[in-house]
Parts: structure tokens; C-alpha cells; sequence
């Protein structure tokens, strides 16, 4: 098997979508597992989003930038993007609802910060898709488990 993973700048725009699709597809897909990093500067938005949620300012236009951020990329790879768009919704309203809880500072981060993988990798998921690849999205969430030691989290290698 073969692990490809690509981080934020490969996945910067539509046009950088294309090219990763492109290596995507140039391999046999029952031997690839692909990883993808946040788009761009998806974390360091997120960050700031975050930052400023926790100073009690206003985040609105930040995260207005980078709903639209993502909204153009999609637009731009797809003929119909409706369901990419809802899936997408889902991962910012679900953000939205993190940046509300009061929980931990830290436990919040991990919550917020993690939106910028999951969006990628559901656009990049519907891509492949959209091109008749057989492929599967897998949430590592459900792969992967931690300590609760939020924002420093170590793998817990039992489970």
C-alpha cells in the first residue's frame, strides 16, 4: 500500500485540486491511501477565527472569507457542486456550534482547528468521485484515538 499525503499549499485552489486529483488517479486505487492537510491557509484562519472567538471580538467577516474561500474552490471544480456545498455547510455549522461551547479552551482548539481537514477532505473525496473513482472517505476519528491531553493528544495504542 501507498500513503500519499498532501499538505495545505498543494491544495491552495481549484487548479492545485486538479494536479493532486491528477497524481490520485494516476495510481491503482485498492493501493492508495490519501491524507490531506487544510486547504491554504485554512489553519491559521481557523486559528485566528478561534482567537478571536475566545477574546469575545467579532469572527463573523473571518469566517465569512473562509466559507467563501472554500465556496469558490468548489464552484470552480464542479459542474453541479450542490451536494459538495451541504456537505461542506455541515462541517461550518458543526464549527460554528464548537466556537459556541464553552468547554475547554484547549479541547475547543483540537475541535475547531480539526474543521480545515475535514473540509478538504470531503471536497477532494467528491472530486474523485465526481470523476468515477472508486474510492471511500474515512473520517480518522474513528481510526485514530487519543488521551484527553487536548492540543498535545497522544495516540492511545491500546484501543
Amino acid at each position: 500500500m501507498k500513503v500519499f499525503k498532501f499538505g495545505g499549499a498543494s491544495l491552495k485552489n481549484a487548479s492545485a485540486v486538479l494536479h493532486v486529483a491528477s497524481i490520485i488517479l494516476s495510481q491503482p486505487p485498492r493501493e492508495l491511501l490519501v491524507v490531506v492537510s487544510a486547504m491554504g491557509k485554512t489553519t491559521d484562519l481557523l486559528e485566528r477565527i478561534l482567537t478571536l472567538s475566545h477574546s469575545k471580538q467579532a469572527f463573523d467577516h473571518t469566517l465569512s472569507s473562509l466559507r467563501k474561500y472554500h465556496q469558490e474552490i468548489i464552484e470552480a471544480l464542479f459542474d453541479d457542486p450542490a451536494s459538495v456545498l451541504a456537505a461542506v455547510e455541515n462541517e461550518f455549522t458543526e464549527l460554528e456550534r464548537e466556537l459556541a461551547c464553552p468547554a475547554d479552551q484547549d479541547q475547543v482548539y483540537d475541535q475547531v482547528v480539526s474543521k480545515g481537514e475535514l473540509i478538504s477532505s470531503l471536497i477532494v473525496h467528491h472530486y474523485l468521485i465526481s470523476k468515477d473513482t472508486a474510492c471511500e472517505w474515512i473520517d480518522a476519528r474513528t481510526c485514530i484515538r487519543t488521551d484527553s491531553s487536548f492540543r498535545e493528544g497522544k495516540v492511545d495504542w491500546a484501543r
